[in-house]
């Protein structure tokens, strides 16, 4: 079976979960940090608003059997965490969801990534 890739960074989705499972922990570690509901929502349809776009992948979603991924782990929770930054989360909270999500890869890697991301950010 070949793996699909990221649209937005092109590497290879290696855990193929969808946007919607995505969204799910993170509400719920949003729900377990006592964001409240008005934020909570926000941040969830923010991140629904920048991440969900059509795709030619044809992959399932591991966990709900969804097709259609579109976004690498690495990918989702580094433009989340970018959001949470924007919007004045503390850098403990930051901290938490990094330690959380563990998505961080190694220094390289994230360099060239970062770089793709932020490069699609202004694209749109």
């Amino acid at each position: 079976m070949e793996k699909e890739n990221c649209t937005i960074c092109l590497y290879p989705i290696t855990n193929p979960i969808c946007i919607d499972c995505y969204l799910r922990e993170v509400y719920a570690w949003l729900l377990d940090n006592e964001v409240n509901k008005i934020h909570r929502d926000f941040i969830i349809d923010k991140i629904r608003n920048i991440l969900s776009f059509e795709t030619l992948n044809e992959g399932k979603c591991i966990i709900c059997g969804r097709v259609g991924l579109n976004i690498c782990t690495y990918c989702f929770f580094s433009m989340t965490e970018r959001l949470l930054k924007e919007i004045n989360f503390s850098k403990k909270l930051i901290e938490n969801f990094n330690e959380t999500f563990n998505f961080k890869r190694d220094e390289e890697s994230q360099i060239v990534r970062t770089n793709l991301v932020v490069s699609y950010e202004k694209a749109n």
